[in-house]
């Protein structure tokens, strides 16, 4: 007897995640930081070049973001993040929202030529 194949279950998305080794667990990312890996970074607001530096002896993402929260305190708005790890060979290119740092003094130190 010929049965027609269950075409609406997806029994990929319920498996159990298994990491890129094959072994089960939490899934990856692809887009690791090794401490020695060369890290170039740019930051633009409204197609203008807000921060950007190549610099290695980063941990991760988190990291990175600090460093150029500190180069930007004062700038809010809606960003464009590109990362690329010249050492492993891939790029990152992600929205980033800014918001003010409260230890700027006042508003009027933003930079309104970015807006």
């Amino acid at each position: 007897m010929y049965t027609t194949p269950d075409l609406f279950s997806t029994p990929s998305l319920f498996a159990t995640p298994r990491r890129l080794d094959g072994t089960p667990g939490k899934r990856t990312t692809r887009h690791d930081i090794g401490y020695t890996d060369r890290i170039y970074a740019r930051l633009t607001m409204a197609g203008h070049t807000v921060a950007e530096f190549t610099r290695d002896r980063i941990t991760n993402l988190s990291a990175l973001l600090a460093i150029l929260r500190a180069m930007t305190p004062a700038c809010r708005g809606l960003a464009r993040l590109t990362v690329r790890n010249m050492t492993r060979g891939w790029t990152l290119n992600r929205p980033l929202m800014l918001y003010p740092d409260p230890s700027c003094a006042s508003p009027g130190t933003i930079h309104h030529s970015l807006m």
